[in-house]
C-alpha cells in the first residue's frame, strides 16, 4: 500500500502501529521506492505528508459528527473519502491548484454545553507540513482506516487518482461546511424555522447567493 501511495507522488512515512505518531527517522531518509522495504517494516501504520512534497496534497480532516453529516453538501466530491467505524468518511484528501496552509476551524471558546459535548475542533484542512493517518493503518481505537463510498467501506487500496481543485473554492467550501456546523449547533427543537429565516435574510443580505445559500441551510 504504501508503494501504492508512493506512486500516486503522495510522500509517506511509517508511523508506530495503531498510533498517529512517527515510527524511525524517517524525516533523515525520506521514503522512496528504492529504499521503502527499509522503511516499513510491519507492523506500522502509513502516514501521508500533505502539502508541496505530494503534489499540493491537502486533507480535510472532518473533526466533528456535524461536519461529517453535512459534507456532502459541502466539499467537492472524491473518491479518496475513508475513515473508520467510529467516524466513517471523516477525512477527504484533494490536490490544489495551489500551496495551501493548515488552517483549523474550531468552534468558539464560550464553554457551553454543546461545546463540551461535542469538541472544540469543527473542521481541520490539513496543508503544508502536515499528515494524516492513511488506509491501511490501525487507529488508535482498534478501527482500520480504510476507504468509503456510499456509507460503505471499500478497502484500503487507493481510489484512482487524486481530484485536482481549485485552492480558493476549496477554502471557501470549507469555512461554509465550519459554520454550517455551528448553526446546526444552534438550532433548537421548536426554534429552527425563526432560526432559518433570520439567517437567511442575513445571508442573502450580505451578498450570498441564493444556489449556494440553498446548499448552506
Amino acid at each position: 500500500l504504501a508503494r501504492d501511495y508512493l506512486n500516486l507522488g503522495i510522500s509517506v512515512f511509517p508511523g508506530k502501529w495503531r498510533g498517529k505518531v512517527p515510527q524511525g527517522k524517517w524525516s533523515l531518509n525520506p521514503v522512496t521506492l528504492e529504499n521503502i522495504a527499509n522503511h516499513f517494516v510491519a507492523p506500522c501504520n502509513i502516514l501521508g505528508l500533505m502539502g508541496s512534497v505530494s503534489d499540493d496534497l491537502v486533507d480535510i480532516d472532518l473533526d466533528c459528527e456535524e461536519a461529517r453529516l453535512i459534507a456532502d453538501r459541502h466539499l467537492p466530491p472524491t473518491p479518496f473519502n475513508f475513515g473508520r467505524s467510529g467516524a466513517p468518511s471523516s477525512h477527504r484528501l484533494y490536490r490544489t491548484t495551489r500551496t495551501l496552509k493548515r488552517t483549523v476551524f474550531d468552534a468558539p471558546a464560550d464553554g457551553n454545553e454543546a461545546a463540551r459535548e461535542h469538541g472544540k475542533t469543527l473542521v481541520e484542512a490539513r496543508g503544508d507540513k502536515s499528515y494524516t493517518v492513511l488506509p491501511g493503518s490501525m487507529h488508535p481505537s482498534g478501527e482500520m482506516v480504510s476507504y468509503y463510498c456510499d456509507g460503505e467501506q471499500t478497502g484500503f487500496s487507493p481510489p484512482g487518482d487524486v481530484p485536482i481543485v481549485d485552492a480558493d473554492l476549496l477554502l471557501t467550501r470549507v469555512r461554509r461546511l465550519a459554520a454550517a456546523c455551528l448553526v446546526a449547533r444552534c438550532a433548537v427543537a421548536g426554534e429552527r424555522n425563526t432560526l432559518y429565516l433570520h439567517l437567511c435574510g442575513a445571508l442573502l443580505h450580505q451578498g450570498m447567493k441564493p444556489k449556494a445559500l440553498r446548499r448552506f441551510v
